[in-house]
């Protein structure tokens, strides 16, 4: 009798079984929705190949038109990326726009010829044969102060130092520095060279300067490199490639050389060439520096360009062919390529990030951070996302 009883109580929890099968499905179920919700929102999961293969996505992103920026057109105007947002410099004045759109800087001075130099938090704009500037920091105007000098060049590190090459009677070239205070802290003065680039270390104790003199009737490119404790330089490279027409420290204190027929790598403390690329029958189009790279867009007579990136030390990294390539601009990783009909991002091997279409007639591409870009024409700029 006890073992009928038994008996019957297994039979009645098999009847119960089906509404447990029932409630762990449910729990699976959860648990999976879970997993799944998780690969979608987490990025470094969602923007990988098993995103893409398995949800359906693209590996490649897209790049999207966001907003419209104003400013006063005008066929000088000249542009930097600055902070989350955009400088815009024309001949009557300095307007600084933020990531909204919203104007939070704007200036009156009259230029000549804009240009622009920033690093961080620091900006300065500058008259090209003039003598104004603006020096601004953290979208605050500084100094209105001009130069003594009659400007040729000029640049800026992330401290608000800045280097001034210009003009000066009885002098081929002087190259001045400046202290965030305006205060001048060191000046060279050129007899024999004229001085068509430099710029100041990040440690604000070198600068390179780079010109151009005459030997034997042959004309004689270098860069000087000078240590702001002494008169004298302390190392020095030349080079019959052309004039040095951009001269730049990158970050672990190597010196970019840009010059007609070739980009040239040099130690920022012996003036040694570490590497080189040659344009060879080509022409440079445009060059950006980002972390750890260096870009360059090398254009060839009835061919597409090469666009090239490469170690600091000028070791090939990668290289595409692109038509149209109209300019580049790096930030971080990232290396944004405007062609006729295209906005391009791509990391420093030049494997594809994002891509989506220009707006007509633009000519000029800024990365910003927080993954936008500014595509620039003289008279309108559009903030894309990426």
């Amino acid at each position: 009798m006890a073992e009928r009883n038994e008996k019957t109580k297994k039979r009645e929890r098999k009847k119960l079984d089906p509404l447990g099968i029932v409630l762990r499905v449910l729990l699976v179920l959860a648990a999976v929705l879970f997993c799944v919700l998780a690969v979608i929102s987490w990025p470094s999961i969602r923007d990988n190949g098993f995103y893409a293969t398995f949800f359906g996505g693209s590996e490649e992103g897209e790049v999207v038109r966001a907003k419209e920026l104003d400013f006063v057109a005008n066929q000088k105007n000249v542009f930097a990326a600055y902070r989350d947002g955009l400088a815009v410099l024309s001949p009557s004045g300095l307007t600084v726009i933020g990531p909204d759109g919203e104007a939070v800087l704007d200036t009156s001075k009259s230029f000549g010829n804009p240009a622009l130099a920033v690093d961080g938090d620091r900006l300065l704009a500058y008259d090209a044969g003039g003598s104004n500037m603006l020096y601004i920091e953290k979208e605050k105007l500084i100094s209105d102060a001009p130069s003594t000098l009659g400007i040729i060049t000029a640049s800026i590190n992330s401290d608000g130092w800045r280097l001034i090459i210009g003009e000066q009677s009885g002098w081929k070239a002087v190259a001045s520095v400046l202290r965030p205070n305006g205060e001048e802290a060191y000046t060279m003065q050129s007899a024999e060279r004229y001085l068509t680039s430099g710029d100041i270390a990040p440690d604000s104790m070198r600068i390179a300067l780079g010109g151009v003199r005459q030997s034997n009737a042959q004309i004689i490119s270098s860069v000087y490199i000078y240590d702001l404790s002494s008169d004298e330089p302390i190392a020095f490279w030349e080079t019959t490639d052309g004039v040095p027409t951009s001269v730049r420290f990158l970050d672990d204190a190597r010196i970019l050389v840009i010059c007609e027929k070739a980009a040239v790598f040099i130690d920022g403390d012996t003036g040694e060439e570490l590497g080189r690329c040659a344009f060879g029958s080509g022409a440079l189009a445009a060059a950006a520096v980002g972390k750890g790279y260096v870009a360059l867009a090398i254009t060839a007579e009835g061919s597409d360009a090469w666009v090239v990136t490469l170690s600091y030390a000028g070791d090939e990294l990668a290289r595409r062919a692109l038509g149209g390539v109209l300019d580049l601009s790096a930030e971080g990783e990232f290396l944004g390529v405007l062609t006729s009909d295209s906005v391009l991002v791509y990391n420093n091997y030049l494997e594809s990030v994002a891509d989506g279409d220009a707006t007509a007639g633009c000519r000029r591409i800024l990365l910003a951070d927080d993954r936008a870009a500014y595509v620039l024409s003289a008279n309108s700029a559009m903030l894309y996302e990426y």
